[in-house]
């Protein structure tokens, strides 16, 4: 039994760094799924979008090499704001759009209102 438990204990010290390097990867992912445009959307249920994090989490992690990453909570909560500022960027970004494409669309009525001659 106490094999047993002193292959645990080695598996969790060289499992601590992978696992700590994926929850900083996903606190950033949460932070920009939760104001993206198509996916941050109140009309979709929590678990979605929490799903949707985690999916992000596995496309993005393996890429990221576990590196030692300082343990303190504060690591975590800049990751977390440095992904709430990335998604609210984007979400800024498509609201200029679809405010420039409305302007357009105002205008090009409004060229055509006199007809196709003028």
């Amino acid at each position: 039994m106490t094999d047993l438990t002193g292959q645990l204990n080695n598996l969790a010290a060289l499992a601590g760094p992978v696992v700590l390097g994926w929850l900083v990867v996903f606190c950033r992912v949460a932070g920009v799924v939760a104001l993206l445009p198509a996916y941050g959307e109140v009309t979709l249920p929590a678990r979605l979008r929490l799903g949707i994090a985690l999916a992000f989490t596995l496309i993005i992690a393996p890429v990221v090499a576990p590196a030692p990453i300082p343990l303190w909570p504060g690591f975590l909560l800049a990751e977390s704001l440095i992904g709430l500022m990335l998604g609210l960027g984007l979400r800024l970004f498509v609201f200029a759009l679809q405010f420039a494409g409305t302007i357009i669309a105002q205008s090009i009525s409004l060229a055509q209102m006199f007809g196709a001659s003028a």
